[in-house]
């Protein structure tokens, strides 16, 4: 089947696959199958390996982050808008909707805003 409006199309080309070295491949075969059973042929590999720093770094990470608990909850969509002019824009939202701005607008080279985050609600 063909399908043109498939843009990986152009990929395609008339070569024929052809079969690796048989050495190359024998040598690959052996590689993947020991790297697979490496836990069972050494399971006690790791006996008397000492990590330095594990228990400091298991307990800040089970520990509660204050900025993530403290942040009230985003939604899953967040809208993106992008108008002709944004100062004007964020100014009727904040006027209009009570919306605050969230950090700070991103003004660009020739003075437009690039970026702004607004909050509502």
């Amino acid at each position: 089947m063909n399908n043109s409006h498939d843009p990986l199309t152009v990929l395609h080309g008339d070569e024929l696959p052809v079969q690796p070295d048989p050495a190359f491949a024998a040598r690959l075969r052996a590689r993947l199958e020991s790297a697979a059973n490496l836990f069972e042929a050494q399971p006690n590999r790791t006996q008397g390996v000492v990590m330095s720093g594990t228990d400091t770094a298991i307990a800040e990470l089970n520990e509660p982050a204050a900025s993530v608990a403290s942040a009230p909850p985003r939604s899953a969509a967040l809208p993106y808008l992008a108008v002709a002019n944004a100062r004007e824009a964020n100014a009727w939202y904040i006027e209009t909707f009570g919306a605050a701005l969230v950090g700070d607008m991103y003004e660009m080279d020739d003075g437009r805003i690039g970026h702004a985050e607004l909050q509502i609600g």
